[in-house]
């Protein structure tokens, strides 16, 4: 997804919502955890197709008081794969590595700048339907094995490789008002540029994310 088109999104977003909203949080810092489909354009099953645990740390705040549906914030996404998956034998800087399915350990670190668009509901105007962009950049760290296997003439199993891209991302949140904060449900969808941990170990980053976050005002 091209950062133009979600500038495109969030412009449509905008120009669609017409009723006025008053401003009942400002400033909040909300605390999102679900599960996040991993995938890239790759066979490799160390890095396609992996079901991870995600973490979805943020905060933002209403820039303008006239326009308090608009907000502007920060986030520092984390993912871990906690599942198994098949091995691989792989070939890296003229080394060779087998990856036993068991030992691949996937974590993506995700900090991106954030604005949405928060349209209020209800008789007191508390619940509310937020759409947003985001964009700002993935640091992936795939790290297998425990050192075993670097004999002579046996494949080694200890690979280990950080890569970085770009990334953007869509997100929808429903919120509701709950004692001291807000509760709620949330989606989002993140597209993200090429990576290489190996020769047969590369592609393009997509990752597909639901779960539920808190928030407090400040």
């Amino acid at each position: 997804m091209r950062p133009i088109f979600l500038w495109t999104v969030l412009a449509g977003v905008l120009g669609c919502v017409a009723t006025p909203a008053r401003a009942e949080y400002n400033g909040e810092f909300a605390f999102g955890a679900g599960y996040s489909r991993v995938n890239f354009d790759s066979d490799s099953p160390l890095i396609h197709g992996r079901d991870c645990l995600h973490l979805d740390p943020f905060v933002s705040f209403s820039p303008i008081e006239r326009l308090p549906q608009l907000r502007l914030g920060a986030a520092v996404g984390f993912s871990a794969a906690l599942d198994d998956t098949r091995g691989q034998l792989i070939t890296s800087g003229g080394e060779t590595f087998f990856v036993s399915g068991s030992d691949a350990n996937l974590l993506l670190f995700e900090p991106e700048l954030r604005v949405s668009w928060r349209q209020t509901f209800g008789q007191d105007k508390l619940c509310f339907v937020e759409a947003g962009v985001a964009g700002g950049g993935v640091i992936a760290w795939l790290s297998t094995g425990n050192g075993d296997g670097s004999g002579s003439g046996t494949p080694r199993s200890d690979f280990e490789d950080t890569e970085a891209s770009w990334s953007a991302r869509a997100f929808v949140r429903l919120g509701i008002p709950v004692t001291g904060g807000i509760a709620g449900l949330e989606a989002s969808y993140l597209r993200g540029g090429k990576m290489k941990f190996a020769d047969a170990v590369r592609g393009d980053l997509e990752e597909y994310y639901v779960g539920i976050f808190g928030a407090l005002k400040f």
